[in-house]
């Protein structure tokens, strides 16, 4: 009956993604998501199929519940009218390219520095990417003392590209729907965008590597309309090739990772683990939680403006909100709904999600222009989303520090008058 429950849960999102095709919906963003949380829930059929003990307090409610608040959370996403696109209202082009011209001087130096460490350590003993990233998971970790690599200008450029990051591969996708690009513009849009995912690789990250893939996909196919043909090609073949090399440099993140632990489960365990176990947990685990976090988990930076304590270090609110606290373990993945559920409970996630959802709407369902400020947060709200079927992507308080920083730049430039008050992609 358990793995009923489980195959019901991914047929669901597929018969999603097969009606979204057939029917052709207004753009492609919803066929997209559909497809990757498809893709997701399959694997947590698999996952279930493979290792059936791992849970065995699956239920039908805890599913439904997470499939209500996914069609609630896609709402303003089906109201989304990529024709407002062809007009996007910038009050001043010309600081914007001062921006990217700004953080793109500032990655010159960390992105050599980055990715010639990258370069020495994956092709040299992987064990070391182990012993990083279990450092990174432990109190105390100090980066200042294990990233060593990196200069005194460099920790700086790397510092400021890192916190404008969340804009920086919107800005690419967007740029590149301009008629005439600048080439030196171009490659410094590129590796302002390349040197947060090179210093990742370098922490032995693979979750940013792995997002950037899918924003990257979803960017695309936002802005498919109003990049050049002759531009469009490239694009697709440059794509290709860097998602080849980037599951390389995944793949033996991955393997270090495996050996360094010491696990012996097959490599599509693994794969299940990451892509596919969330939706198992949430209806497993996250369902009974013992008491919920009181905003700590996800909405901590919100707590800490309005004068409420809470944590800023995620590794310290691990320690407080622990297994034996809470009833589950804190660290693994429940999806973006499983995040606000261990904050707010069943009626505070409904009431939130919402409430959230309508906001986003609002702001975003422009018939024949959009803002850039409004664009980068329905950009923003989308990957939430899509991200979805792992975490809530902004509940580390540094994170949603950096999109706020992002949102408030992005804002100034677009609302600071200028001679030249818009910017047409036409």
């Amino acid at each position: 009956m358990q793995m009923g429950y489980v195959v019901y849960y991914a047929v669901f999102f597929v018969i999603l993604f097969v009606l979204s095709l057939k029917y052709k919906t207004k753009n492609r963003l919803l066929p997209y998501l559909f497809f990757v949380w498809s893709f997701s829930a399959i694997f947590a059929v698999i996952m279930h199929y493979l290792l059936p003990k791992s849970e065995t307090n699956l239920t039908l409610l805890p599913f439904v519940f997470l499939q209500i608040c996914f069609l609630i959370s896609i709402y303003p996403i089906s109201k989304f009218n990529d024709q407002s696109l062809t007009n996007i209202s910038i009050a001043n082009p010309l600081l914007l390219k001062y921006l990217i011209i700004f953080v793109s001087i500032m990655a010159i130096v960390p992105f050599f520095e980055n990715l010639i460490h990258v370069l020495s350590v994956y092709r040299g003993d992987t064990n070391q990417l182990y012993d990083i990233y279990n450092d990174k998971m432990e109190v105390g970790f100090d980066k200042n003392k294990m990233v060593n690599w990196l200069s005194f200008i460099g920790q700086i450029g790397n510092s400021i590209t890192g916190k404008l990051y969340y804009m920086m591969p919107f800005l690419l996708f967007h740029y590149l729907t301009y008629k005439k690009i600048n080439i030196y513009i171009l490659i410094g849009l590129l590796i302002s965008v390349a040197n947060p995912l090179l210093f990742q690789l370098s922490m032995s990250g693979r979750g940013s590597i792995s997002f950037f893939i899918l924003d990257s996909l979803f960017l695309f196919l936002l802005f498919r309309k109003q990049i050049p043909v002759k531009r469009y090609r490239k694009i697709l073949i440059t794509g290709f090739v860097l998602v080849f090399f980037s599951i390389i440099g995944l793949s033996l993140i991955s393997m270090a990772r495996k050996e360094g632990s010491g696990a012996e489960f097959s490599d599509i365990e693994m794969a299940g683990f990451y892509l596919g176990k969330g939706h198992l947990s949430f209806n497993n685990d996250m369902w009974y939680i013992k008491q919920h976090t009181q905003g700590d988990n996800s909405f901590s930076f919100f707590k800490y403006i309005t004068g409420f304590p809470t944590f800023t270090d995620f590794l310290e609110r691990r320690v407080y909100w622990n297994e034996s606290k809470i009833g589950i373990r804190p660290y693994i993945f429940y999806t973006y709904i499983g995040d606000w559920f261990m904050d707010l409970g069943i009626i505070g996630t409904l009431i939130f999600n919402i409430g959230f959802a309508l906001f986003v709407k609002k702001i975003t369902s422009k018939k024949y222009s959009i803002s850039l400020t409004s664009l980068f947060s329905f950009y923003l709200y989308y990957t939430i989303i899509l991200h979805g079927w792992s975490i809530f992507n902004f509940k580390l308080f540094g994170l949603i520090i950096n999109a706020f920083i992002c949102l408030f730049i992005l804002f100034f430039i677009a609302s600071v008058k200028s001679k030249n008050n818009k910017f047409s992609t036409k």
